[in-house]
């Protein structure tokens, strides 16, 4: 504030000493014009200083106090100069004016849009989910921001309650105590987070086929969505235990590195899930059992950009919807 009154007694002795010097040669001095500044961009709610400097026909500093008004966009300034911007994005021209007497000036104003935050995370399969002990399920973590819409993020996963373990990619395996643990896994970002709640139930004779089915990983190569003849032979094994389990519905996620727009990699992602929900229904299993998901780039299972990481996030994943039980294929 000190500094405030320092620097404005100077103007005004500037000002005095110039006008002492003017009237001395016959030159009265008058505020001819005023220069209002910035001409900036405001998120929207968000508040911006403006300053007003009075000048005389001469182009010398004029001392003014200026009154301060909103012209456009239905903002709102104080007495010091202090804009808010209105909820109403665009450029408004001549938005911000000071006045004083009969002079005034104006600078324009862009009011732009806040950038989204997340604001909810939904984890699926929502609970409560049962589970086999020491089985393992995909899941996965959708967020959305204040307006609803889809926002892209990449969850943090931890275990709260039941033991356990899960991956940075939301691969959940239960541990070995039954029981209902009330969420058990949570996903979260920042201080977003979301939950689900997991009933570990226990573990009999179908874990070996439980566990392999909705481990399987389907690899692609880059920017593909063709099979390739290990997947073929993967997906022959998991089509056995399907047709012996009438009750079962199956899941399948797509996922791709980060090579690529969002867009695109969604797209990609579902042409995988596509391929290998193809090959299923081929080989026999009903397509009215089969539900698809794309994630993308944003649930990368391995971290890095060696080729090795990529490769491991182009892939697709099974997750087991419904099944009361599991029947093991027997072996031929």
């Amino acid at each position: 504030m000190m500094h405030i009154r320092k620097n404005r007694a100077t103007l005004v002795a500037t000002v005095a000493v110039v006008g002492l010097l003017a009237t001395a040669c016959g030159y009265h001095a008058r505020l001819a014009s005023i220069l209002v500044s910035p001409d900036t961009s405001v998120v929207a709610h968000s508040s911006q200083q403006f300053t007003a400097q009075g000048r005389d026909a001469r182009g010398d500093p004029f001392a003014i106090t200026p009154k301060w008004s909103v012209v456009a966009n239905g903002g709102a300034i104080d007495d010091a100069g202090v804009f808010t911007a209105g909820p109403t994005t665009g450029l408004f021209l001549n938005t911000v004016k000071a006045t004083d007497g009969n002079i005034s000036g104006s600078a324009s104003v862009k009011v732009i849009a806040p950038p989204p935050v997340l604001a909810t995370i939904t984890v699926t399969p929502a609970g409560p989910d049962s589970l086999l002990a020491t089985t393992t399920r995909q899941y996965l973590a959708q967020g959305k921001d204040s307006a609803g819409n889809n926002y892209v993020f990449l969850p943090t996963w931890s275990i709260v309650a039941g033991g356990g373990t899960i991956t940075p990619a939301g691969l959940f395996t239960a541990g070995t105590a039954p029981g209902v643990y009330t969420n058990t896994i949570r996903a979260s970002s920042g201080n977003v987070a979301g939950y689900t709640t997991v009933t570990v139930t226990p573990s009999g004779a179908v874990t070996e086929a439980s566990s392999t089915t909705m481990q399987e990983l389907v690899h692609f190569a880059y920017d593909k969505s063709d099979l390739t003849d290990d997947s073929r032979a993967a997906l022959d094994a998991k089509v056995k235990v399907f047709q012996s389990n009438p009750t079962m519905r199956i899941l399948i996620v797509g996922h791709t590195d980060d090579r690529g727009t969002g867009a695109y990699n969604l797209a990609l992602g579902t042409r995988r899930a596509e391929a290998v929900r193809d090959y299923l229904v081929a080989q026999g299993v009903a397509s009215n059992r089969i539900d698809l998901e794309t994630r993308g780039e944003t649930q990368p299972l391995a971290s890095g950009n060696s080729e090795d990481a990529m490769a491991q996030n182009r892939r697709d994943a099974f997750r087991i919807l419904v099944a009361t039980e599991v029947v093991v294929a027997p072996k031929q």
